[in-house]
């Protein structure tokens, strides 16, 4: 009895003690990149893309879309909206193959054609053939990390009308990155004054 006292009393003398050591809030968990889901949707929908290959295309195809769009939406508030911008996503990609489809085959030319049509219906066309430019280039950098980054802000740079300024701002957001509100922009202002 009187050891479970003893042993009850120094957990209870040790417990802010082990407390102060694992910090006084529990780890945050990062949220999913955009890129993290879809490759967790792919993944979770590989089997009906294999059916794609061996059974009837059209229907098999409709199943893994139906699938993709499900495993995307799963974790979204707004499960309504997150819907319709898939099937508007997958509208847009089957618009852009029927209109490249006679360049199929021709590197260049079906690769620029896909990214104009893609690119045909966003509200500012001009901005998001930049960035799938971008995008493609940069692609061998993928897994470099800070080396991608600088490529992106470079390519997409490229295009402003003040390319240094763009790639200050880059450099800015970049060092301030998963900051916000008043130490956002308290970091910003840190980062400017440091380019003067």
């Amino acid at each position: 009895m009187r050891l479970a006292l003893a042993f009850g009393a120094a957990l209870l003398a040790a417990g802010p003690a082990l407390h102060a050591q694992t910090g006084d809030r529990p780890a945050e968990k990062k949220a999913p990149t955009v890129a993290e889901r879809a490759a967790k949707a792919e993944k979770a929908c590989e089997r009906a893309k294999k059916r794609m290959e061996k059974a009837d295309f059209s229907k098999a195809q409709t199943a893994y879309r139906e699938c993709l769009q499900r495993q995307l939406c799963a974790q979204e508030k707004d499960k309504a909206a997150c819907n319709e911008r898939v099937a508007r996503r997958f509208e847009t990609e089957d618009k852009a193959r029927r209109a490249c489809a006679g360049k199929k085959g021709e590197e260049p030319g079906y690769g620029e054609c896909m990214r104009r049509e893609r690119c045909a219906g966003a509200n500012d066309p001009a901005r998001c053939e930049t960035r799938a430019r971008a995008l493609d280039t940069c692609a061998v950098l993928k897994d470099k990390g800070d080396a991608y980054q600088s490529c992106m802000r470079r390519e997409i740079c490229t295009q402003s009308a003040d390319p240094a300024r763009c790639e200050e701002r880059g450099k800015a957001r970049a060092a301030c990155q998963g900051r916000t509100g008043d130490e956002l922009r308290a970091c910003m202002q840190e980062q400017r004054g440091k380019k003067k």
